[in-house]
């Protein structure tokens, strides 16, 4: 055999030739991103493929590495590298993530200068962008990369803006994106503290369906009502809408005509006051609409008490069923707005509940009796993520008591489904009694997939 027939067969068999391609890939993407912090070069790839020649032939020669790219906008090599570097992903889609990196203040001129530097060359190749997540400190920075974003970007599905200045915040001018900037794919858009959206966002982002806002429907100075109603309304093909944090608008929602959102079907808050929730929905109205989420409410103390949270704006949520309370509710007199709440939804999901909140629900589930007990009465299903355990005692007055009403004149209904996880050991006759009572009957352990202390609450239609 000749040595060179020797040479090929080592080549062939190389271990790293026996990788498959995703294997590949995130070895080389998970240590590339380890070395974003060295001014966004492929320190991890270049590195990997100086050990040896087969290394190297698989790092320069596999596009689909090349095609995640990470630049710190306070540093900049020879234009070129970043070209070469673009140039080795082949005609891949790009991840691009470009950011200021230093960990230390820098001056808000000179990262403008770098910045735009960089972005003159990604934009050169803006047709391929398949992800962009664009984030500064520096306002100015921000309004120069925003204002300066133009092309169709024909393949983006995801889009990023987000403006982290420490301390006390103070939102950035509103600079939204220019007209000529497009893209036709675009799934998802997320601003953070960033006012980038217009009245023509529906023609840049034609089918955008997931928009998260963070402080960033608060444009500086005086407004009214409409902004928001102005920003969604052109966005006709949202399904989800995310607002994280008071967005600072104050409503009159009276005489207010509403803005339609025909796709959207579901909405998230977090962070934000009962009040400011019930505003935002009062300029809303959405046939789709299923789901309804909150996650740490700031006044939780409100929401049993304000009748316009929901109940007001149902006429304009025909489709609304479920409610979902993250870490909202965290006490034993929380049954008063769960039971407040059960009026106006037929699906309730609430995590972050202590022990003593799950038993309390649990026993004004075996009641009949009350202004609070009541809603609980349309109870069919329930299910208990607690790692504290639950009472089996109440369970069983709960199910019991509920097959004894069955002869009154109007009987509550009956527990259909009941699903329990949680650490604590059930004995066999309890399990047994269980399981001859109710239809469906699950007692687990915590599978970790749902935060301990949760309930999802089913109840019978009105």
């Amino acid at each position: 055999m000749s040595s060179q027939n020797f040479r090929d067969i080592r080549v062939r068999e190389a271990p790293i030739y026996r990788l498959s391609e995703d294997v590949l890939q995130a070895i080389f993407k998970t240590g590339w991103s380890s070395g974003r912090s060295m001014g966004g070069s492929p320190v991890f790839t270049l590195a990997v493929a100086s050990v040896c020649r087969f290394w190297r032939g698989v790092a320069v020669d596999t596009s689909l590495l090349w095609t995640t790219i990470v630049v710190n906008t306070t540093s900049m090599r020879d234009p070129g590298f970043l070209h070469s570097f673009i140039a080795r992903s082949g005609s891949r889609g790009l991840d691009i993530v470009l950011a200021n990196h230093s960990c230390v203040p820098i001056d808000h001129a000179y990262e403008v200068s770098m910045a735009m530097r960089h972005l003159k060359i990604l934009l050169a190749y803006v047709k391929r962008w398949r992800t962009f997540s664009f984030s500064t400190a520096s306002d100015s920075t921000l309004a120069r990369i925003v204002s300066s974003l133009r092309g169709s970007a024909d393949i983006l599905e995801e889009l990023q803006v987000t403006y982290s200045k420490g301390g006390h915040l103070i939102l950035p001018q509103n600079t939204p994106f220019d007209v000529s900037f497009t893209a036709p794919k675009l799934r998802q858009l997320i601003l953070e503290n960033a006012c980038c959206l217009s009245h023509y966002s529906g023609q840049n982002f034609p089918v955008l369906e997931r928009l998260m806002l963070d402080h960033s429907v608060s444009p500086p100075g005086d407004y009214d009502e409409m902004y928001v109603a102005e920003l969604l309304q052109p966005l006709r093909n949202l399904r989800y809408l995310n607002f994280e944090e008071d967005v600072g608008v104050q409503f009159d929602w009276e005489g207010m005509e509403r803005v339609s959102l025909e796709p959207l079907e579901e909405i998230v808050f977090t962070r934000m006051r009962v009040c400011a929730i019930s505003n935002l929905l009062s300029v809303l109205e959405a046939p789709r609409l299923t789901r309804i989420s909150c996650c740490n409410l700031e006044d939780m103390g409100d929401l049993g008490e304000d009748e316009e949270f929901i109940a007001h704006h149902a006429v304009h949520f025909p489709s609304l069923r479920t409610l979902s309370l993250i870490g909202c509710l965290q006490n034993a007199h929380d049954c008063v707005k769960i039971s407040s709440l059960a009026r106006d939804f037929e699906h309730l999901n609430i995590s972050g509940l202590n022990i003593c909140s799950i038993n309390n629900v649990v026993d004004y589930a075996g009641t009949d009796s009350g202004p609070v007990a009541w809603p609980f009465t349309r109870l069919s299903s329930i299910n208990i993520r607690s790692d504290a355990g639950v009472s089996i005692r109440g369970l069983h007055k709960m199910v019991e008591a509920r097959h004894e009403a069955r002869a009154k004149e109007k009987p509550p209904a009956v527990i259909d489904e009941l699903y329990v996880y949680t650490s604590q050991r059930i004995s066999e006759e309890d399990r047994a009694w269980l399981e001859g009572m109710v239809r469906v009957f699950e007692w687990s352990p915590v599978d970790g997939k749902v935060a301990d202390g949760s309930l999802s609450l089913s109840f019978v239609p009105k």
